[in-house]
């Protein structure tokens, strides 16, 4: 019902911004634009000092947003891989507590993304 968000011609979406009895989110992104693919907390003991944060994908900012959760708060924003692997749809974290990042390009690839120190890792996301 109500939101900050935009569609894709800049008009937005919802009723409001606020409504009587709806409390307002606890984040969100200014400007609103580009547009956001998945979205996972991740739980793991893989990536040391990451549990609980918040992964979410931009397809045309070809980034993965990293978002440092602490209670029910955001306390940090990091952008990774900002034009490096083109579109990322979607973000998943596997079984094995890896983040798996998922292109769209040609070429469409599934990239695990690893802790520092881990053997083939594309990126380290606990810098």
């Amino acid at each position: 019902m109500i939101t900050y968000g935009e569609d894709y011609f800049g008009l937005p979406i919802g009723i409001s911004t606020e409504k009587e009895g709806l409390g307002q989110p606890l984040f969100y992104w200014d400007p609103l634009n580009p547009p956001r693919g998945g979205l996972n907390f991740y739980e793991g003991d893989l990536l040391a000092g990451s549990q609980g944060d918040l992964l979410a994908s931009e397809l045309s900012g070809q980034v993965l947003v990293r978002l440092d959760v602490e209670g029910d708060a955001i306390v940090g924003e990091k952008r990774l891989f900002a034009g490096q692997l083109g579109r990322v749809p979607d973000v998943k974290v596997g079984p094995d507590e890896a983040i798996y990042l998922i292109t769209d390009e040609d070429n469409s690839r599934l990239i695990p993304v690893a802790p520092k120190g881990s053997r083939d890792p594309v990126a380290d996301l606990t810098d």
